[in-house]
């Protein structure tokens, strides 16, 4: 008769085991994720362009209303709009916040939403790319300033007239999605360049490539998303004030990397967020600002 082979003591998990591995599988989760976006993004179906862009867009869609947190609202082909009478070329994904900021035109698929509710603006492209112009549409584009709003217990009156203010005037971030294999120069008029990783001999596994800021630190970003019409000499001693709290944060400490490679998409959501919180709150909308552009325009 063989000996029976003692039976191994089972000795359970911790809790801190459990909590690392659950830890382990969301970053597993992620990985998988950003794979499985890259394959899709690079499925090319010959002689069928315009369809596969739009499978493209419906996908950068999906990825970032996944990210984004839900006070934001998400749309494709929109305008922007801003009180000076600027209008910018159509942009593909627009981030707003819609909570207090109207549309100044809003029927079926054509919208025109001003440039005070908007937090990020996404082009989506395929094999051609933005141009000069395009970029400059937006960049182009003004806050108001003539308005009024309650809290708490006062009202404000214009952003510009209060030197407590700590957002006289905002741009969108800029974010470029594409699958061309080169991007060229273009590419630096973005906040953020995002592109599929294709499999190499050295390396098979794909992904996500996420270019970060040229504004790698954090400070610079405030200072553009929330007083874009002004420099740090500009700013008011309060205003300076609040910037000093972000001296020495750079957008690459909120990267993550795992045995030495960085977990793109997971990076990017704390990035990515982490700026959208700079923002925070839309300007007050202008009213006054945007009747005087319909007035000066109809006359």
């Amino acid at each position: 008769m063989s000996e029976q082979k003692p039976k191994e003591k089972h000795i359970p998990k911790t809790k801190l085991e459990k909590n690392k591995e659950t830890i382990q599988a969301i970053a597993k989760n992620y990985r998988q994720w950003e794979k499985s976006i890259a394959e899709q993004l690079l499925l090319n179906v010959p002689n069928h362009g315009t369809s596969t862009g739009s499978y493209r867009e419906a996908l950068w869609m999906s990825f970032f209303r996944t990210i984004i947190p839900k006070k934001f609202s998400i749309e494709r082909s929109v305008f922007i709009i801003d009180s000076h009478g600027e209008v910018s070329r159509e942009v593909d994904l627009a981030v707003y916040d819609e909570s207090y900021t109207p549309y100044i035109f809003h029927q079926g698929d054509l919208r025109f939403i001003p440039i005070e509710a908007v937090a990020a603006v996404i082009e989506c492209k395929s094999k051609r790319l933005p141009s000069n112009e395009w970029v400059e549409s937006i960049q182009c584009l003004r806050t108001g300033s003539r308005a009024f709003a309650r809290f708490a217990n006062s009202i404000i009156k214009g952003e510009d007239e209060n030197p407590k203010a700590t957002q006289t005037s905002t741009r969108p971030l800029l974010i470029l999605c594409h699958v061309a294999k080169s991007g060229g120069k273009i590419e630096s008029k973005f906040d953020f360049v995002i592109k599929p990783r294709r499999a190499t001999k050295e390396n098979q596994e794909k992904g996500l490539s996420i270019i970060p800021p040229n504004q790698e630190d954090l400070k610079k970003c405030y200072l553009q998303l929330n007083h874009s019409q002004k420099s740090e000499s500009d700013c008011t001693q309060e205003q300076s004030d609040e910037l000093k709290k972000l001296d020495g944060i750079k957008i690459s400490d909120y990267s993550i990397s795992e045995k030495g490679e960085t977990l793109s998409v997971l990076s990017f959501v704390f990035q990515l967020n982490q700026i959208l919180m700079l923002i925070n709150n839309p300007l007050i909308f202008p009213h006054l600002d945007y009747i005087k552009m319909f007035e000066d325009n109809l006359e």
